[in-house]
């Protein structure tokens, strides 16, 4: 059984050198009394139960990075080390977590608050423990990259949450090639910050809002960041 695990893993990587890879989010496990916003749209994007393959996430890797043979070939064996340590999980405990899930979810649909926290209470060591899997198998795919396409790597996820933002605003080419290579700087500048990877963004959006938009981009973007004020914590 293959496990889909964009979004298990932040969607796209940020090995152990950006956001730590995660579990989705237990519903009102952020310490908020929202338990009952479970998911009850039928979709799988959260579900430990939707299947992908590793593939384009490594492929995308292949084309944004200047891989050595060897390090190409390494990165491939994490990869797919990580999907068989997944999958091997999943087959063992991944039908006690789903009928979980599909517990939390009836539980909201009928507003038993009750039934929610105690499906969360019984899901949580679950969820802990895939994430301790996918974690470790996360420091192989770290690891299978040298230091500069780790940074590399970075600098590309982080322009690409900006870009993911300023979609509306219709960049240039040029503009999104001078995001790219200001996300370069602002990665290798933000190294030693508490937070490297909000740091960052915050030091590219500026960059960016400066010198790259226009005028009219600026106005524009003003209400995207009112729209999205937690953008940071992303």
């Amino acid at each position: 059984m293959l496990l889909r695990l964009s979004s298990l893993i932040c969607g796209c990587l940020f090995l152990t050198v950006g956001c730590q890879p995660s579990v989705p989010p237990l519903a009102g496990s952020d310490g908020s009394n929202d338990e009952l916003k479970v998911s009850d749209s039928g979709s799988e994007d959260e579900s430990a139960d939707s299947a992908d393959d590793w593939k384009p996430e490594f492929a995308r890797m292949e084309s944004e990075l200047e891989l050595s043979e060897a390090e190409s070939n390494a990165l491939q064996t994490a990869f797919e080390a990580r999907e068989a340590d997944v999958s091997a999980w999943m087959a063992q405990k991944g039908v006690r977590l789903r009928a979980l899930e599909s517990k939390m979810k009836s539980a909201a649909r009928s507003k038993d608050l009750g039934g929610v926290r105690k499906a969360i209470a019984e899901a949580k060591p679950l969820r802990e423990e895939l994430r301790s899997v996918i974690n470790e198998a996360q420091e192989a795919i770290t690891t299978a990259l040298t230091e500069a396409n780790q940074t590399a790597w970075k600098a590309v996820l982080l322009r690409d949450r900006l870009l993911e933002l300023m979609e509306p605003l219709q960049l240039s080419d040029e503009q999104e090639q001078l995001i790219h290579a200001e996300a370069r700087n602002v990665v290798q500048s933000s190294v030693a910050e508490v937070n490297p990877e909000a740091a960052g963004f915050v030091k590219l959006e500026k960059a960016v809002e400066s010198s790259i938009l226009t005028p009219a981009q600026r106005v524009d973007y003003e209400p995207i960041k009112k729209k999205n004020a937690l953008r940071l914590f992303k």
